[in-house]
């Protein structure tokens, strides 16, 4: 297709982008499982899961108010494939309280309950 435009010859370009395509407009990241809520005895290891639409994406996982890093022995933070996982080990009655994963401005919580 070619149009004229003040006497000189101009092409219009039409590219056809698909998802995933490099350049191309991407999905934003969607939450397919959120979190959901679990109990623990004191001593054991509290698990919480959910699921991404996209693997290999940053997330923050959080604990009341305090953010999990990867440093802390306390958590083991993992994610395969598009499962996203927080373990909570030797949970005490301090740990029971909101637990949430955010990506972007998205955010899922669960409570965690512990019995002693």
């Amino acid at each position: 297709m070619s149009s004229y435009f003040k006497g000189k010859k101009n092409k219009k370009v039409v590219n056809l982008c698909y998802a995933g395509d490099v350049g191309g407009s991407e999905r934003p990241v969607e939450l397919l499982k959120p979190l959901a809520s679990t109990e623990a005895l004191v001593g054991e290891t509290a698990t919480f899961t959910c699921q991404l639409s996209k693997p290999n994406q940053d997330v923050v996982w959080k604990v009341g108010d305090k953010v999990i890093k990867a440093s802390d022995d306390k958590y083991e933070v993992e994610s395969h494939d598009l499962d996203y996982t927080l373990k909570i080990k030797n949970c005490t009655l301090e740990d029971a309280g909101e637990v949430s994963l955010t990506i972007g401005d998205q955010t899922t919580s669960a409570q965690l309950v512990v019995a002693g």
